[in-house]
């Protein structure tokens, strides 16, 4: 008995002495920190999960600092605050912070999570740099006409429902889906297709929010190793498989008839297709790699389609003054180019500054992450940080300080005016796409498909809340990705036409 008792106290002192020693890890390397939460607080799972609103909390701690260190349970995380630090980190010393996680998941029990967002180091590179090609000018261009046929089917819809209370989120998950089935996988569909919601599903699983969907993604985030161990996926099983066996049923449908049509698909097996005339092997863009890439282009771009435009459908039903400019400058563009195509809507000026302050006041991301890929300097100081130290940049908590944008809670599209201050890295962050070589390669697709889509929207109807929707959008705390946890609800009444509203759109 004796025995056993010595056995647990030793095993009790060890543990504190770990712990201690843990809790000591910032204080050692001189790094302002927030001590670590205690192992029986209630607090624990909020620093285990990463919610907004401690990531918030954490933020507006650092004021003054550069950084600051806390801890994800037991895990020491430095959190990066300022905008040349974060510039240093995400461009500048990018070499030393390329990697998003601690280590690669595995590609045998969990293949769809190969895709670019989640591979590090030669393998990264060598994919993105094969990626790249897909989101040319040229290869956007060609998708205009794709985007614009489905933005047209939508105006279609909300014209048969107009006066009716709309929820903003499934009528744009409706649009965003069918976009991407056409510009990934050439799918012919409908906006209102009952065939799409199984995709939908998908795309809504993928990002679902939720405690238990947080904790296995957080999980992954800290026990990368054990997480690869256990064969456990990112995704649900039932619908990656479906999307999976789907992206290669087109693929093998293409090889053995031929058919070319200017989307995803194509143009990743185009590419393979070049390596191997180059005399390469083509085995960088596998069938399983291409499926991969893919599938995160249906999630990752469903997702944030969805939520940005209805964010953005939300500001302007709330702010006639912008929406009726918005119109006004859609028409004067249509009338100068004789049609909304693809160089008229990127020349317009408040258009793109209303989608910048969406982006701004709801960003796609709550942070991002890095991970020191080898023993480094914080950019500009002299602390040490050991290789696989873990940082995090607030987007969210950034995008609403006051000090780099002031009144952050109204929606002013009027700050990105170019007589206001550069709103960018290394002066102000701005960051709802990242930065910097991990820049999201989708950014300019996501942004077309919210430029067209707006753009006739506010055209061809006026918006208006509904009574019963909140007037303030709230930040689901359980969610991977920017969510709302309140339902929109909007109304569009269809404007009366005039000699400017009835040019051609085709």
């Amino acid at each position: 008995m004796l025995v056993v008792a010595s056995i647990l106290v030793v095993l009790f002192l060890t543990v504190c002495h770990l712990n201690n020693q843990i809790c000591l890890y910032w204080k050692k390397r001189g790094i302002p920190f927030i001590p670590a939460t205690s192992l029986f607080s209630k607090d624990i799972i909020r620093s285990f999960l990463l919610t907004p609103a401690l990531l918030s909390e954490i933020y507006d701690r650092s004021k003054g600092k550069s950084f600051i260190g806390f801890f994800q349970m037991r895990e020491p995380v430095l959190m990066v605050c300022t905008p040349d630090v974060i510039n240093a980190v995400l461009n500048k010393d990018f070499h030393s912070f390329s990697s998003t996680r601690k280590s690669e998941c595995s590609s045998e029990s969990d293949p769809l999570s190969q895709h670019l967002l989640a591979l590090d180091g030669e393998k990264w590179k060598n994919i993105r740099s094969r990626l790249t090609p897909a989101f040319t000018s040229g290869k956007l261009k060609s998708m205009f006409p794709i985007i614009d046929s489905h933005v047209d089917e939508f105006l279609q819809f909300l014209e048969k429902h107009q006066g009716e209370s709309i929820d903003a989120e499934e009528i744009c998950s409706c649009l965003s889906i069918t976009n991407i089935l056409s510009c990934s996988f050439g799918l012919q569909t409908e906006c209102q297709n009952p065939n799409n919601a199984r995709f939908i599903q998908v795309g809504k699983k993928a990002f679902e929010a939720g405690f238990w969907t947080l904790l296995k993604a957080r999980f992954r985030m800290m026990f990368p190793r054990l997480f690869n161990l256990l064969k456990l996926k990112g995704y649900v099983s039932g619908h990656a498989n479906f999307c999976a066996d789907f992206v290669r049923e087109v693929i093998e449908h293409r090889k053995m008839t031929g058919f070319h049509r200017p989307d995803f698909v194509e143009i990743l097996m185009k590419l393979r297709s070049d390596e191997v005339d180059k005399g390469e092997d083509g085995k960088s863009l596998s069938d399983s790699l291409i499926i991969a890439q893919v599938f995160s282009f249906l999630v990752a771009g469903y997702e944030t389609t969805t939520t940005t435009l209805s964010c953005a459908l939300f500001e302007l039903a709330q702010d006639a003054h912008a929406a009726e400019k918005l119109r006004t400058e859609a028409q004067d563009a249509m009338e100068l180019c004789g049609s909304l195509n693809y160089e008229s809507v990127n020349s317009m000026d408040f258009l793109d500054r209303v989608i910048k302050e969406v982006l701004r006041k709801h960003p796609p991301v709550i942070f991002i992450p890095r991970v020191c890929t080898k023993k480094t300097t914080i950019p500009g100081t002299s602390a040490l940080l050991e290789e696989g130290t873990q940082l995090l940049i607030p987007v969210l908590a950034l995008h609403r300080d006051p000090k780099y944008y002031p009144y952050p809670d109204e929606f002013l599209p009027q700050r990105f005016t170019s007589h206001s201050a550069k709103l960018s890295l290394p002066d102000t962050p701005y960051l709802p796409f990242s930065e910097g070589p991990r820049k999201c390669i989708g950014m300019r697709f996501a942004l077309l498909e919210l430029k067209i889509a707006l753009a006739k929207i506010v055209m061809d109807f006026d918006l208006k809340l509904d009574e019963t929707s909140p007037k303030v959008i709230t930040v689901e705390e359980f969610a991977r990705t920017y969510k709302m946890k309140n339902r929109i609800k909007l109304i569009f009444k269809r404007k009366s036409l005039t000699s400017q509203d009835s040019c051609s759109t085709t």
